[in-house]
């Protein structure tokens, strides 16, 4: 069976399975449309995937079109989910978002996708301290039964989140009030600091074994 997939871009990794990404049309991303790429995270070896990936392409698509028609403009209504709360933040000219540079908006491209993959559908006004310590503790959990927890990555999502929902504030969104105030007297734990910084001898030890 085929699947429509507008915009879909295949990259192979190393060891030969494909990375999927939606790519927007060139123009409108010239134009200003954000975000330019959205990672999706599928399985293009397994066809059971393919109508998935179908949906996310014709989903991400129609979003980007119905942009182009209105040049940006938010929509009228705000449906007050976490998906339509990224989406403004990506698109909304007057959202900091828009003044990030361009490798920094990919990598929070990258967390705001799985972001609205994961939870895109629930209502802001559902949301309260147990779901965001949830999250946490989910993306915490190490990658492998064993492994490391994963603080920095867990930091990063609630960090992402924190990011969204001032952006919310700010435009008068409904609810966002409310989970500001939740983040703000919320503490999460945050990973150690980095101790390394990159000295004369790491830079001279590099130049010697690249000669």
């Amino acid at each position: 069976m085929n699947f429509e997939t507008p915009g879909l871009k295949k990259r192979p990794n190393k060891d030969g399975r494909m990375r999927l990404y939606w790519c927007a049309r060139a123009d409108l991303v010239k134009a200003g449309y954000r975000p330019p790429t959205v990672p999706l995270h599928y399985d293009w070896a397994d066809p059971a995937q393919h109508a998935l990936v179908s949906a996310a392409c014709m989903k991400l698509q129609a979003e980007m079109l119905e942009w182009s028609a209105n040049r940006g403009a938010p929509r009228a209504t705000f449906n007050g989910t976490v998906g339509d709360l990224i989406r403004r933040y990506q698109t909304d000219a007057a959202s900091p978002y828009r003044r990030i540079k361009w490798n920094t908006a990919r990598t929070y491209d990258q967390v705001l996708a799985a972001l609205d993959k994961a939870v895109g559908g629930r209502a802001l006004a559902r949301l309260g301290l147990d779901d965001f310590r949830r999250w946490y503790d989910a993306a915490r959990k190490p990658k492998a039964p064993g492994g490391p927890e994963r603080l920095r990555k867990a930091h990063g999502l609630i960090s992402m989140v924190r990011r969204i929902v001032a952006y919310g504030v700010a435009a008068e969104l409904s609810e966002c009030p409310r989970l500001s105030a939740i983040l703000k007297a919320t503490e999460f734990e945050a990973p150690a600091p980095r101790r390394e910084k990159l000295t004369l001898g790491h830079v001279e030890a590099i130049v010697a074994q690249a000669k």
